[in-house]
């Protein structure tokens, strides 16, 4: 694999006050990140698993993990 970033998922949380992105790390792992955009203050960085290696996109299931991950971080700054 090169070296460019791979964005497999990301979004934005409260009129984009946060945002929370998963990069690629190897073919079935990566990197969720939740940052307050205010500060750039970093509130989660998580590896994380790539179901089927995200191939066709990431699945439902870890995008439905991942967005509870991020609400839960985000939850417990405010």
């Amino acid at each position: 694999m090169d070296n460019e970033v791979q964005v497999v998922w990301e979004a934005t949380v409260d009129q984009a006050q946060f945002s929370c992105k998963v990069v690629r790390t190897d073919e079935r792992n990566g990197v969720l990140t939740v940052v307050r955009n205010s500060d750039n203050k970093e509130l989660l960085r998580e590896s994380v698993g790539l179901s089927y290696g995200a191939i066709f996109g990431p699945d439902v299931d870890d995008v439905a993990y991942w967005q509870d991950k991020s609400i839960q971080a985000i939850d417990s700054q405010q």
